[in-house]
């Protein structure tokens, strides 16, 4: 018995919508990889520290900013003079529509004053969820 030719094209999918969700799901996660791999694109070497906790995720909007040898800020992956550091905060603070937590990474062999002015900066802004990435001993 055949079937009529109506239920035939019935019972064909047409793929092309799902190719297309597909493949705007892998560029999604591949754009979205190489972003979190630049926040911490610059490498610096961290302090150590005996007593330190996890800090654990949190519903927050993250901001990291690493503080290099040199004195040099970034803000993610870009470089920000210290005296625009503050609207930047600002902006991010503003924009970002969860409270804003600020990750300081700061090489180990920086100086203190240099490091306390971007937490100075980060206290002008109204940013007081602060925290320091460190290695344990």
């Amino acid at each position: 018995m055949k079937t009529p030719a109506f239920r035939r094209a019935a019972i064909a999918a047409n793929l092309t919508p799902m190719i297309d969700v597909v493949f705007l799901l892998i560029i999604f996660f591949v754009v979205s990889g190489s972003m979190t791999r630049q926040e911490e694109a610059r490498p610096v070497p961290l302090p150590t520290a005996a007593g330190g906790e996890e800090v654990e995720s949190r519903e927050t909007g993250k901001l990291v900013i690493t503080i290099g040898e040199d004195g040099a800020v970034c803000v993610g992956s870009q470089v920000v003079p210290l005296d625009e550091l503050k609207e930047r905060l600002l902006r991010e603070r503003e924009a970002s529509v969860l409270p804003l937590e600020v990750r300081v990474r700061a090489d180990r062999s920086l100086p203190w004053p240099q490091a306390e002015s971007v937490l100075l900066l980060c206290a002008e802004a109204g940013i007081s969820d602060l925290s320091f990435s460190v290695l344990p001993k």
